[in-house]
């Protein structure tokens, strides 16, 4: 995941958020935002109507890419050998 798409997340819609960055469906949960059904509003106008901090909800996806990347890089590889 580059910066890039980081800095921009209140520019991207929240269906497309939910497909790109895994874990994201349950930060948007904790603050009800709709991903499913309102997954074409994007992330900033989406966190006006319930009042909700825009900062906080990056913050929140910031922190689960990276739990998720440590998670990645902790698992034992597979060996590639077939028997």
């Amino acid at each position: 995941m580059t910066s890039v798409l980081l800095d921009d997340l209140e520019h991207m819609r929240l269906g497309d958020i939910a497909v790109a960055l895994p874990g994201s469906t349950a930060v948007m949960r904790r603050y009800g935002l709709d991903f499913c059904c309102g997954g074409d509003k994007l992330l900033g106008e989406a966190v006006r109507s319930p009042g909700v901090a825009l900062e906080q909800i990056k913050t929140e996806l910031r922190r689960s890419i990276s739990r998720r990347r440590a998670n990645i890089q902790k698992r034992p590889r597979r060996s590639s050998i077939i028997f």
